[in-house]
């Protein structure tokens, strides 16, 4: 006997979604696109002193790394380095492709560290920053590490500058900070001033946030907010804080003044209002914190990440 199946059954049993997915698919269900980075062959340990559940990246070189290590990348410089983090940081498409497009820590490390010597400890990079530094600079600003390299470790200070000059840096951590809004900004006396922008600073390095719009009510506003990351020497540090007015036609002005005061115990994402100081006041009163409640003001967000 010949049982037919309706044709309209038949398509529906050819076309059924499988009941169970595919192990690989289960595993990356619900994951983010940087959650999926630490996936990649090698990236759960850190590519340089190999420490667990590195949640960094040095997106240039594709690696992944954690943040004791992402401290140094960021001393070499953005045209050696460029960090951003899996967790805190806004990541584009361009940036996700460039970290995989290397295939993970395993194949990146093939390749820069081919000539490393057996006898290498990494372990040591663990507790000791100074050899964390050179061998991360051997590793990346000098490349001797690689096929063609000789294989040596390289001095901890970086090329063409005088040792004398340039003392060890350990960071304690990374701070990030979120500039949301400003209220009662003061205006610019440059004829042809451009809309307002930021500048933070600590620890010799600064960092320049987009510029502001202004909305119906005559606030400023930073949409998406203007986010910027610096290392910090200590937890005590303070970030200067300075307020910009481009000229659109002439040298940026500086409209404002003020700080921010970072504590180890302070939470993980704190709100804060930064009180301003206008530059149009007497001198004395450009101290950082010497401005009064009602004057200009900056709404952020500030996290620090202690290095551990």
């Amino acid at each position: 006997t010949i049982r037919w199946t309706p044709r309209r059954a038949l398509h529906q049993v050819s076309h059924a979604a499988p009941t169970i997915a595919p192990s690989a698919y289960r595993l990356n269900m619900g994951k983010s696109p940087t959650d999926k980075l630490k996936l990649m062959p090698g990236n759960d340990r850190c590519a340089d002193c190999g420490r667990l559940g590195p949640d960094w990246s040095a997106k240039n070189h594709g690696v992944i790394v954690c943040i004791r290590c992402a401290g140094v990348h960021r001393k070499l410089g953005t045209h050696v380095s460029t960090v951003l983090s899996l967790v805190a940081d806004d990541w584009d498409e361009e940036s996700l492709n460039m970290v995989r497009a290397k295939k993970g820590n395993r194949a990146v490390n093939s390749v820069l560290e081919a000539k490393l010597p057996l006898t290498f400890a990494r372990a040591a990079l663990l507790t000791d920053a100074a050899a964390l530094e050179r061998f991360i600079r051997s590793k990346y600003e000098s490349g001797v590490f690689r096929k063609e390299g000789d294989g040596q470790l390289v001095s901890t200070q970086p090329a063409a500058v005088s040792s004398s000059k340039v003392a060890m840096v350990e960071y304690v951590g990374i701070v990030f900070v979120e500039l949301l809004a400003g209220y009662d900004l003061p205006p610019s006396k440059a004829c042809f001033a451009g809309a307002p922008y930021v500048v933070f600073s600590t620890s010799g390095q600064t960092a320049k946030t987009g510029i502001a719009h202004v909305n119906a009510r005559g606030d400023h506003a930073w949409k998406p907010p203007g986010k910027v990351s610096l290392n910090c020497k200590t937890t005590g540090s303070i970030i200067a804080v300075q307020l910009y007015s481009n000229d659109i036609f002439g040298t940026p002005q500086v409209l404002a003044v003020g700080g921010i005061q970072l504590s180890k115990g302070m939470p993980e994402r704190m709100k804060q209002s930064v009180q301003l100081v206008s530059t149009s006041t007497s001198p004395d009163q450009k101290q950082l914190g010497a401005s009064k409640a009602g004057g200009p003001t900056l709404e952020v967000l500030v996290s620090l990440h202690i290095i551990t």
